[in-house]
């Protein structure tokens, strides 16, 4: 019963990220609206998508990739444009590789048995 397990999943994702909240509040003492801004509601997005949505493997790969470019770009001290330069990279993904980054090895495969 697949609406079961959504309904059950959203229950415990929900439980979940009210502790944290919980904990994040008892730690700060405050919270704003402006604590979460609107990136970090995308970079779940960003991290399925880059990585590829039909997968479990998908979102951990995208996950890593994506972090390690982020922190690369901050390193040499782009602080701004680095969000055009990921946004850049998530429109190439999707065009190049629609099944996101799990797609490589395959696509990779296909190449070389021509």
């Amino acid at each position: 019963n697949v609406i079961k397990y959504k309904l059950m999943a959203f229950a415990v994702s929900a439980f979940f990220t009210g502790i944290a909240g919980a904990l994040e509040i008892h730690h700060f003492g405050y919270i704003t609206p402006e604590v979460y801004g609107m990136d970090i509601s995308f970079w779940p997005i960003l991290y399925s998508i880059s990585g590829g949505l039909f997968t479990v493997s998908g979102p951990i790969l995208g996950t890593i990739v994506i972090t390690f470019i982020w922190e690369v770009l901050r390193a040499f001290g782009l602080m701004y444009e680095r969000f055009i330069l990921i946004g850049v990279i998530l429109v190439l993904i999707v065009i190049f590789l629609p099944k996101g980054l799990v797609s490589v090895p395959e696509k990779i495969k296909s190449k070389l048995q021509l």
